[in-house]
């Protein structure tokens, strides 16, 4: 049976061990992607603030606490990481080198995370609406988009968005609300055929 992240969170801040480390890499990789592509548009930049989400855990790991979900723990990171660097154009975060070896090891730490990935806009099953979507999520508040692209896009509960973002959970619903109404009337679309409405679950 396969280790919970929380397991393999722990064993990597008690021991060190970089198997451990490398299986949370390989899981949580391609969600964090996908979640800074779509906040940039840009694949080599969400590989880079991907890379330094996961430079900041390698450092800091001894911050994350067990009862903490790593899924949650690692896009809190990213959301700082964003805030910090890119959306309000603040000097740069602490990194730690892609070219520092890991442990005893002589693999360098950018190894962990080196492993190709697909920009969803080259994909052939992604038509023309590819374009009017990404600017329509543009168009919105940082927020807003943010908040969005957590619970529709990464499929967070209510409650798991709120914690990321560090606000109230009735604040989600409103931000999911008002972004939702936008991108509606931005690409004219009627209520029932929606492809924007997010998971309304929010246990």
């Amino acid at each position: 049976m396969s280790k919970t992240d929380s397991e393999l969170m722990v064993e990597f801040q008690k021991t060190g061990n970089e198997e451990a480390f490398e299986e949370i890499v390989r899981r949580h990789r391609q969600p964090l992607l996908n979640f800074f592509f779509r906040l940039t548009w840009d694949r080599q930049l969400a590989e880079d603030c991907c890379q330094e989400v996961f430079c900041r855990l390698y450092k800091y790991r001894k911050s994350y606490v067990p009862s903490a979900k790593l899924s949650t723990f690692l896009y809190r990171i990213g959301k700082n990481l964003w805030i910090d660097r890119y959306r309000s154009h603040k000097n740069e975060p602490d990194k730690l080198s892609l070219d520092a070896t890991v442990g005893e090891s002589e693999r360098s730490f950018g190894k962990f995370i080196e492993a190709p990935a697909q920009d969803p806009s080259r994909r052939p099953e992604i038509h023309d609406e590819f374009e009017q979507v990404m600017e329509a999520l543009d168009s919105l508040a940082p927020a807003l988009r943010e908040t969005l692209i957590l619970v529709k896009y990464q499929g967070m509960k209510y409650a798991e968005a709120a914690e990321v973002l560090d606000v109230p959970i009735g604040t989600v619903r409103s931000r999911i609300h008002a972004a939702i109404e936008q991108l509606r009337s931005r690409l004219n679309v009627e209520e029932e055929k929606t492809v924007t409405s997010p998971r309304q679950n929010d246990e």
